[in-house]
């Protein structure tokens, strides 16, 4: 599939050495970016289990497998500071159209339900109090 905005803009307009046009994409090698931010990051192992919901059909997520995260966080499209991990779809899984967009839920270790509740604000504190 070629990928492009619209092609009306290109009409008439002159192209520069390296210029990027189009993008070429292969609807059966789909792969989810998703953006961690730095404040919910978490351990996480490749083969971990994601639930990635679209915005256009958030009832029915669709299951994946981390392939590989980042350990650097880098800025996003939206100025965000973040890490990038990559995901696959689990066979059986219906393929989305390229290009939407929606919210993972990626599952890590299992902690206790204090460190579940109080990670936060003692990140907050501890950012406070300068410790």
């Amino acid at each position: 599939i070629a990928i492009y905005a619209d092609p009306s803009d290109w009409i008439g307009k002159p192209v520069r050495l390296g210029e990027k046009v189009l993008a070429i994409a292969d609807p059966s090698a789909l792969e989810l970016t998703i953006w961690i931010p730095v404040g919910d990051a978490i351990g996480m192992k490749a083969g971990a289990e994601i639930l990635f919901f679209l915005d256009t059909d958030p009832l029915n997520p669709i299951r994946a497998r981390l392939v590989r995260a980042a350990y650097e966080a880098e800025v996003t499209p939206n100025d965000a500071l973040a890490y990038r991990a990559k995901a696959e779809l689990v066979e059986g899984e219906p393929l989305p159209r390229i290009g939407l967009k929606g919210t993972a839920k990626v599952y890590g270790e299992e902690v206790s339900l204090f460190f579940y509740l109080m990670r936060r604000p003692i990140a907050a504190l501890r950012r406070t109090i300068g410790y």
